[in-house]
């Protein structure tokens, strides 16, 4: 009987210090998100390290998500209560604070609008020709939309970060029938073929979008926008990110060595990529490389659109996997700061609010600090300002507003 009992306490410990280094992860991977999206002139970040954020967060989903469902699926046995259990829980996760921020800032639009008599905004705009993209879940295609139909596709920045989230949910529709009616074998054999498959199928789509926008390496920004919006926010293009997460319960690999070079190697293939990038942008444009480090066209020149995904999802699911397999590793142990895993631990809220407090303390705070004090000293009081009040009101969310449903999702388990 005590044998039982510290078997049960070790591995509650074990399953704490594991979630502790995934809600770092997520938190650490946020900073840099939000910074990104901050568009600072001292203190910038590469625009690739929000790419790769994302990709972090789409591998350690389908990581997370499968290792639920192969549990769901030897309890319930069959696939209809499996799936309604499923979808039901991702529900109450996912639609109370989406729909609420989206609703939340319409109702900003709708009194702006009545005061101002415009749309300072672009929310009116945004809700009335992508808002069915918004509310089903596939506004990763609003950049399409707008192309065919010729209209403006940066109008409003309070919305454009949730089409990561309309990838993510497409994932969701397919991936609990695939756990369910393959085994884990033939999971396995679809995941490496699709990781092995997909990179020429990414070459091959650029090839073909770069054909039919008429484009080439030397174009401006507005046409590798274009490429963006095509080729990267396509949930087309990204299933291999997924299928590394799906991998990373199904093997087993303990060379500590290898898998420690195999992230220094991608990391070390991705700079040196965008640090060519960006001189020769910057070459471009008659302007200095530090100008241009946090630009998204840097993350797509020279047909990089081609091969960074691959090489974001290698680092993304060798370095989850590196964290798992060894905890004892020191990036643990600095993903274990009580910061990061604060973070963490709300990153849902944190990601969706946060671009409606980058624009409110840019505009309140950030225009007055830098013309009264130096740039630098303005950028940390902006940096401190939207980092703490987007961390307070994302806290208060979780425990106010989503633990309910949070509740309600726990009690299916």
């Amino acid at each position: 009987m005590e044998q039982q009992e510290q078997q049960a306490a070790q591995q509650k410990k074990i399953k704490k210090e594991y979630f502790a280094v995934v809600d770092g992860l997520r938190g650490a991977s946020m900073c840099f998100t939000v910074l990104v999206h901050m568009n600072l002139t001292i203190f910038k970040l590469p625009a690739f390290l929000a790419h790769f954020g994302l990709h972090g967060f789409y591998v350690l989903s389908a990581f997370l998500i499968s290792t639920i469902l192969y549990k769901e699926k030897v309890k319930f046995g069959e696939f209809k209560p499996y799936a309604k259990n499923f979808y039901i829980k991702r529900f109450l996760r996912i639609i109370p604070l989406y729909y609420a921020y989206i609703i939340g800032i319409a109702f900003i639009g709708l009194i702006l609008k009545f005061i101002t008599h415009g749309d300072p905004f672009g929310i009116i705009y945004e809700l009335k020709n992508f808002g069915i993209n918004l509310f089903t879940f596939t506004y990763n295609y609003k950049d399409l939309f707008a192309f065919l139909k010729g209209l403006d596709h940066q109008k409003c920045n309070l919305f454009p970060h949730l089409w990561s989230i309309s990838i993510e949910e497409q994932f969701y529709l397919v991936i609990p029938a695939v756990l369910f009616f393959l085994t884990k074998e033939q999971v396995k054999k679809m995941a490496i073929a699709i990781i092995i498959i997909y990179p020429f199928f990414r070459v091959a789509g650029f090839l073909y979008l770069r054909d039919v926008l008429h484009m080439t390496s030397t174009h401006g920004k507005h046409e590798y926008e274009i490429m963006y919006n095509f080729f990267y926010r396509s949930s087309l293009f990204q299933v291999d990110a997924f299928m590394y997460g799906l991998l990373i319960p199904l093997v087993n690999y303990n060379n500590r060595k290898v898998l420690r070079w195999i992230v220094i190697g991608s990391t070390a293939l991705i700079f040196v990529g965008q640090i060519y990038n960006m001189f020769d942008y910057a070459h471009e444009q008659g302007v200095s490389a530090w100008s241009v480090v946090g630009e998204h066209v840097v993350v797509m020149k020279n047909g990089m659109y081609a091969y960074v995904n691959t090489l974001y999802n290698i680092l993304a699911s060798s370095l989850i996997y590196y964290l798992l397999k060894f905890p004892d590793s020191s990036l643990n142990k600095i993903l274990k700061f009580p910061f990061f895993m604060e973070w963490g631990k709300i990153v849902y809220g944190i990601y969706v609010y946060h671009m409606i407090f980058v624009t409110i303390t840019a505009i309140i705070f950030y225009t007055v600090l830098k013309v009264y004090l130096p740039l630098p000293i303005a950028e940390l009081l902006y940096i401190a300002l939207c980092f703490t009040s987007v961390y307070y009101f994302s806290k208060f969310s979780f425990y106010k507003f989503e633990m309910y449903f949070l509740n309600i999702k726990n009690k299916r388990d």
